[in-house]
């Protein structure tokens, strides 16, 4: 079998950075440790390392060191750094960085604090609430973070669902759940378990989660404006029902016994930017901050922040609709902190050491 080569070499089915996950919640999830040199494409997203999970961060223990405040940082490509050529300058390294180095210096060393980012492009909230669940809950946050965009209501990103179909078509592909471990991780070294199981006995490759019927796989990826069409057309109409429940779910991960809580959160809102002085969704705003309100999430809507950095320094602060520049980030970082200490949910602290 080997010889003739009709066994087929099998692997994860992967496109970029992501990888179809065995979880059906997050349908597809980062590649752990992928490295991409130089510029990062389309499947790329980012330049630079991942962690050993496959998120844009640095290693770090699972388990809390002593007199740590841990917050954790959920959401898509936004939270990812999109566009933004260094790690260091996406808006969660910075929060880390604001909230251990006061500008006042002074005050009692409070605890250090760390944030965790846990974001991946193409998720929606209900993807980034699952991430809390089946892996940053490991972490033991105090505090989450959920960072929402306002295209998070949609179905998981169609470009990616159609991308992971195309290669998940490929003869050497095979699904994450299909592989197992152990004794049949063994077995697919023998080439004829593998000619008899992936040729013999295949069976059809779906990938969860994929849109319905109306979905073409072959369709060219659509850019950023055309996404802000369609969810100014108001698709998916699912959405909000979905983003009730993912935040709803949320409530229920932070609930812990006795009714106090295992961590707080916050969820802050990023606006349209294409629209950011002609307040475009005011809606969509008050939806998402009265559904958080109604779980007692604190709401940090950047929106004023946003006008108010970009009236200051005169540069832009949108990559597109969505993505902010680097203005953006820093200015994000800067609002979430300040609202952070202001509410007392993290004490302002001097970098430990």
């Amino acid at each position: 079998m080997r010889a003739a080569g009709a066994a087929p070499e099998v692997s994860p089915v992967r496109r970029g950075r992501l990888q179809l996950s065995d979880n059906p919640r997050l349908v597809f999830e980062p590649v752990p440790g992928m490295v991409v040199e130089g510029e990062a494409g389309l499947w790329e997203a980012w330049s630079g390392a991942a962690n050993r999970l496959g998120y844009r961060d640095r290693d770090r223990p699972v388990e809390k060191p002593p007199s740590v405040f841990r917050i954790v940082v959920l959401g898509d490509s936004i939270a990812a750094g999109w566009g933004i050529e260094r790690t260091v300058d996406a808006f969660p390294a910075r929060l880390e960085r604001r909230l251990n180095a006061p500008e006042d210096g002074g005050g009692e060393a409070g605890p250090r604090v760390e944030v965790l980012n846990f974001g991946v492009a193409g998720y929606n909230a209900a993807q980034a609430v699952e991430t809390l669940a089946d892996r940053a809950l490991a972490f033991e946050p105090d505090l989450v973070l959920l960072a929402y965009c306002l295209n998070d209501r949609r179905e998981p990103d169609p470009r990616i669902v159609a991308a992971l179909a195309e290669e998940a078509a490929r003869p050497a592909a095979v699904e994450p759940s299909r592989l197992a471990s152990g004794l049949r991780r063994l077995a697919l070294r023998s080439a004829l378990w593998r000619w008899l199981r992936f040729v013999v006995l295949a069976e059809p490759v779906e990938v969860r989660g994929a849109p319905g019927a109306g979905f073409d796989p072959e369709a060219r990826p659509p850019d950023p404006d055309e996404v802000r069409d369609r969810f100014a057309d108001g698709a998916p109409v699912s959405g909000p029902a979905m983003v009730e429940a993912a935040l709803e779910r949320l409530a229920e991960l932070a609930e812990g016994e006795g009714g106090e809580r295992r961590f707080e959160v916050a969820v802050a809102v990023f606006p349209y930017l294409r629209g950011l002085f002609r307040d475009r969704f005011p809606d969509h705003h008050e939806h998402v901050a009265a559904l958080a309100a109604r779980h007692g999430f604190l709401v940090i809507d950047l929106r004023s922040p946003f006008r108010e950095c970009v009236a200051a320094a005169d540069d832009p602060i949108a990559l597109d609709s969505y993505h902010p520049t680097e203005l953006g980030h820093r200015c994000a970082a800067e609002a979430i902190a300040g609202r952070l200490v202001e509410e007392g949910l993290v004490s302002t602290v001097r970098t430990s050491g």
